[in-house]
């Protein structure tokens, strides 16, 4: 019999439309007590450090535990964002917990990581590519208006790599002849005159795309099944 393959995978599919890999970045977070009001500071994995000094009255709670943990949880709140809570110490407080509003510490929260995130962008070591000048021979000593030396910057480049006469590009010097396009599109196929086809008419000797005062003459790469269109005498392209 002949082997079938199945060409849908539920299994796989739904395993690709889930999560397959997140990386999050491991924080610690303390917090301390200032004179102002609180100092939160953060630390990560890759060791950088930052700091956020909050201003707050200090209001002492009537249950620690329960305002620690309240502390903890809103803390702990990363989701959203790349990092991952790890330690949470509050024992820059001493042993009186403060009292503060969830929504404040949230807040809080929020801006902690924006300027940690900060820290982090500014400690990225920045790597400078550095480009190395190389002078391998071209492919050939010869370099004509195609290949497009404008300014002193190409001219010097083909120069450094061996091409012994080199030619301006066409917008600097217009060469009668020269190819402005190459295309797959012929005139004399369209016509009927293409000379590999059976039953074909006789073609011109010469065939001309006219465009105002300009005429640009074709010639016919049958080998390649291309035509050439070639630039007009004095051409004001």
């Amino acid at each position: 019999g002949t082997l079938l393959y199945r060409n849908r995978d539920a299994v796989f599919e739904k395993m690709l439309e889930g999560k397959t890999s997140e990386r999050r970045i491991a924080v610690s977070v303390s917090v301390g007590c200032t004179e102002e009001g609180f100092l939160i500071s953060v630390s990560d994995e890759d060791g950088v450090e930052s700091e956020l000094r909050v201003t707050s009255e200090h209001i002492k709670s009537d249950n620690p535990d329960r305002v620690a943990e309240t502390w903890r949880s809103q803390l702990s709140k990363l989701g959203g964002t790349e990092f991952a809570a790890g330690e949470i110490s509050l024992e820059g407080m001493g042993t009186e917990i403060c009292f503060v509003p969830v929504s404040r510490i949230a807040d809080w929260r929020r801006e902690a990581l924006a300027v940690h995130t900060a820290a982090r962008e500014k400690a990225f070591p920045s790597v400078v590519a550095e480009k190395e000048a190389t002078s391998h021979p071209y492919v050939s000593d010869t370099v004509d208006y195609r290949g497009n030396v404008f300014n002193s910057l190409a001219h010097r480049f083909y120069e450094r790599h061996g091409v012994k006469k080199i030619m301006p590009a066409f917008e600097r010097d217009h060469p009668d002849g020269a190819e402005l396009m190459r295309t797959r599109h012929c005139i004399r196929f369209a016509m009927g005159m293409c000379p590999k086809t059976e039953n074909s008419k006789a073609a011109p000797a010469k065939l001309f795309l006219t465009n105002g005062n300009d005429r640009f003459e074709l010639r016919f790469d049958c080998s390649r099944c291309e035509m050439v269109v070639l630039a007009a005498p004095h051409s004001r392209l």
